[in-house]
């Protein structure tokens, strides 16, 4: 019987252990994904076209599904414009296409990019 009473008593104590009352002081947050960006410019910085272009590419899944097409098209933008820098037109031309329905829900800084991109892709391989 001891050994049940004691078996209870420390079933107890970890049970009131995991048990605790949240600050009403404090103010508590979270973030969903859907509400993470990922700093894009750390991770271009940080590595070469070649690996930052697959970093990106493996993060369109993820993009595409969000309600916020901004990260989206930023995601298409900027493999765009690694695959310009590659010299790869047909790939660039590609994800630009890709990016076009989405400008009218993206802010006027991303469109701006869009833009700015789309000309320096005609002004590299369009004349060619």
């Amino acid at each position: 019987m001891k050994n049940f009473c004691r078996c209870w008593i420390v079933f107890y104590a970890l049970l009131l252990s995991q048990w605790g009352w949240a600050d009403p002081i404090e103010t508590y947050c979270y973030t969903t994904s859907e509400t993470r960006r990922p700093d894009l410019a750390q991770i271009m910085a940080a590595n070469t076209p070649e690996v930052s272009l697959m970093i990106f590419q493996s993060m369109l899944p993820q993009a595409s599904q969000s309600h916020d097409k901004s990260v989206f098209v930023d995601l298409l933008v900027l493999i765009a414009h690694h695959h310009i820098l590659l010299e790869h037109s047909q790939k660039a031309l590609f994800y630009l296409e890709q990016a076009k329905p989405f400008l009218d829900a993206v802010p006027e800084s991303t469109r701006q990019d869009f833009d700015l991109l789309s000309l320096q892709w005609e002004r590299q391989f369009a004349e060619h």
